[in-house]
């Protein structure tokens, strides 16, 4: 039998090819938007500081936009191998509760932990994606039914509020206005730079064309799906954070609703 050549896969890879393109499309887009805006409500400061706080049209974007951009670039990754992580919300819920929960033990903890719960979650739609593979596309629908009851848990049942990160003001310090900023950043550059390889854009997108193709190549199937959930609850746990910070609680039953639905169109 002819020997594949692990890197001469077919295909080609939307995020890997376009990704740079698109991105400079979003942001000239983005730029004209702020254009018209100014000469259409001058009156309306695109950036000001108000009572020590960022405030005004661009941290309102930024604010907004953010979890929902995040969770769209994990649930690209998840629709490269021929899934769609339909638990995103639930699982941006979960992390949002472990996070406002462990705020005011630590503030330093806070993220790490709602970071590994999210992870948490991912191995599992990992494991249930590669366990039936013919059920992919429904394989996170358990975490869908049961995220918001391990969230609510985590809550025990209440709206948590965030507390701990207040000066002695009653005012968010000027810093963590900026973590949106600063979240969505990091990770966009992240996903960019790592997708911008054209062999590994092609090696999840043919994994969602042709499995078996990928696994005669040599490559390990289940280390791609796991990998590519993992990105995507991970996604789903930064805009659940990005929510809980935008609300200022956690509400397990709320927070995050069809955030999957959102980050597919």
């Amino acid at each position: 039998m002819k020997k594949i050549n692990r890197f001469s896969l077919t295909g080609g890879s939307l995020v890997a090819a376009n990704g740079p393109f698109r991105l400079f499309m979003l942001s000239a887009i983005t730029l004209i938007e702020l254009v018209l805006y100014l000469l259409l409500v001058p009156d309306y400061p695109v950036i000001l500081i108000s009572g020590g706080s960022p405030a005004g049209l661009f941290p309102l974007l930024v604010q907004t936009a953010a979890p929902l951009i995040v969770a769209s670039l994990g649930m690209a990754v998840v629709l490269s191998v021929g899934g769609i992580d339909f638990s995103m919300g639930a699982v941006g819920a979960i992390a949002a509760a472990v996070f406002v929960r462990l705020v005011p033990v630590s503030p330093f903890l806070a993220f790490p932990g709602a970071v590994a719960a999210a992870l948490a979650a991912g191995l599992v739609n990992s494991f249930l994606a590669y366990r039936f593979r013919e059920g992919r596309v429904a394989a996170t629908l358990v975490l869908l039914l049961a995220g918001r009851g391990l969230a609510d848990v985590v809550s025990g049942g209440n709206v948590l509020e965030l507390t701990g990160i207040w000066d002695v003001t009653g005012q968010r310090p000027f810093f963590v206005e900026f973590i949106p900023l600063l979240i969505l950043t990091l990770f966009s550059v992240s996903m960019l730079l790592l997708f911008s390889s054209r062999r590994l854009g092609k090696i999840f997108v043919n994994t969602g064309l042709n499995e078996e193709t990928v696994r005669r190549s040599g490559l390990n199937v289940s280390a791609i799906t796991l990998s590519a959930f993992l990105v995507s609850s991970f996604s789903a746990g930064l805009a659940g954070i990005l929510l809980s910070l935008q609300v200022g609680a956690a509400d397990s039953s709320q927070l995050g609703r069809f955030l999957e639905l959102d980050a597919l169109l």
